[in-house]
């Protein structure tokens, strides 16, 4: 088993999970399983859910998902892939807590991108959604009027924002490495 899809009907993954075996030290999921995928639907993954899956590589979120719990992937050192659908959804995903969580590679459509262009009609850019360490540039359209605190990974080396300097004063942008 190297693919596993969660074809879940709860909206919410996570607590019941528990895929941490503290007894034997390991995970319960096969050593084989490298891809994770989540099915459309799914909006919450809770806190530590894949917490200590160190040989999982890749995960594919649904356009769906908007909250990612505290320590969901605490432990998973190989983890380096983060596969979404579109970068407005990305966009809305709020991470808990994401220092204790490994740094991905972003890929849209099977793409890995290094410049992420957010499209025209997002307004806001949620607390830490953008932490990828694959974007070292990322295009902000006039639209967006609030970016919250760490959305951003600190090695983004430029920032371009599609709409006057006056305009972008007026953005409530609380991101310290975003000005």
């Amino acid at each position: 088993l190297t693919t596993l899809t969660l074809p879940f009907a709860d909206r919410n993954l996570g607590y019941y999970w528990h895929l941490y075996d503290s007894e034997q030290n390991d995970t319960r999921l096969p050593r084989s399983l490298k891809t994770i995928i989540l099915s459309e639907g799914v909006t919450t993954i809770s806190d530590s859910a894949f917490e200590n899956c160190g040989y999982l590589e890749r995960i594919y979120f649904p356009s769906t998902l908007t909250w990612i719990g505290q320590n969901a992937f605490t432990g998973c050192s190989n983890l380096k892939e983060a596969h979404v659908k579109s970068v407005a959804g990305l966009c809305s995903i709020y991470l808990d807590r994401w220092s204790s969580h490994p740094l991905l590679d972003l890929y849209i459509d099977g793409s890995r991108i290094s410049t992420l262009i957010i499209p025209d009609g997002v307004a806001n850019i949620g607390n830490i959604s953008l932490y990828i360490s694959s974007v070292s540039s990322v295009i902000i359209p006039q639209s967006v009027m609030q970016i919250n605190s760490s959305a951003f990974y600190s090695a983004l080396r430029r920032v371009y924002y599609c709409g006057t300097r006056e305009e972008w004063m007026n953005v409530q942008n609380s991101c310290a490495n975003v000005s």
